[in-house]
């Protein structure tokens, strides 16, 4: 049986969701999976533009790939919520997530 998240973290999901799509990169359905590939030569100029280290990371790589005209493929994962996850719901987490996106788009213009 798969395990869903508490009812205020789905809540801070849906809004992280929402702002990302409108400052970022809208197209794509899920951004914050911890699993990401990369070709090497595609690695090597993403992280070498990359300033975000926070959250958002993950959004920023990807606002790039999309910008340069990199192929970017968004692969399903089988995904349970683990309780006791280190993310949980900090104020502070949630405030620097949102400042980071932001940031995001101050940081490519």
């Amino acid at each position: 049986m798969r395990s869903s998240q508490p009812l205020l973290r789905r809540l801070a999901g849906r809004l992280f969701v929402l702002v990302r799509r409108l400052v970022a990169v809208p197209e794509f359905h899920d951004t914050q999976c911890p699993l990401k590939g990369f070709r090497r030569q595609a690695a090597r100029r993403l992280f070498a533009a990359q300033r975000l280290s926070g959250w958002a990371f993950d959004v920023e790589l990807l606002y790039l790939a999309k910008r340069w005209g990199l192929r970017v493929e968004e692969v399903p994962v089988r995904w349970d919520h683990i309780a006791g996850s280190h993310v949980g719901l900090r104020p502070l987490v949630a405030v620097q997530v949102l400042w980071d996106l932001l940031r995001l788009r101050l940081l490519q213009r």
